[in-house]
């Protein structure tokens, strides 16, 4: 480590993972990410830092990369999907993409990992009961993020509150 370290390889190593984090996206379609060692992938799977859209996007490289060698990463499918929230995944996207897996053991798989994560069967109260880790009902530190404001009040600077109009409007702030 040491060696490594005089050499410049550990800021060589940070660099290229601050790159995967802003750029998971892209780096999911490369072929070196199809190629990635099973513990290299769940540490990038497992990262605050992955700059997304949405959990789906995740769930999906994930999807990738299991399904890039199905025979022989079907085996550790739960495994490499553990660091996916699916608790804030869309349940039509996920229930669409299961429905559209054409392996049915993976199929089976995919249904039960929904299954024990479907919103509907806890209240927050028995989510936290629950062995379901809180941070998986959490967006990345790095995901892109939305406020909507909707609606609101207004009045006349100096007018009177009956004389307000309710607004009809939304606003979306990221």
């Amino acid at each position: 480590m040491l060696y490594a370290e005089a050499h410049g390889c550990v800021s060589l190593k940070a660099a290229a993972e601050d790159y995967m984090h802003k750029h998971f996206l892209e780096v999911c379609k490369e072929d070196e990410y199809l190629q990635l060692p099973k513990e290299d992938l769940i540490e990038l799977l497992q990262s605050e830092d992955l700059h997304i859209d949405n959990e789906f996007q995740v769930f999906h490289a994930a999807m990738l990369w299991i399904l890039a060698d199905t025979n022989l990463r079907r085996k550790d499918v739960f495994e490499i999907l553990a660091p996916v929230r699916f608790p804030i995944i869309s349940q039509t996207n996920l229930e669409q993409y299961i429905e559209d897996c054409a392996d049915l053991s993976l199929k089976i798989a995919l249904r039960k990992l929904v299954q024990d994560f479907r919103r509907d069967r806890y209240s927050p109260r028995e989510m936290q009961m629950t062995n379901i880790r809180p941070y998986l009902a959490q967006p990345r530190k790095r995901a892109r993020k939305s406020i909507y404001v909707l609606g609101g009040y207004t009045r006349n600077p100096g007018g009177r509150w009956s004389d307000g109009m309710s607004l009809t409007t939304v606003d979306c702030f990221n």
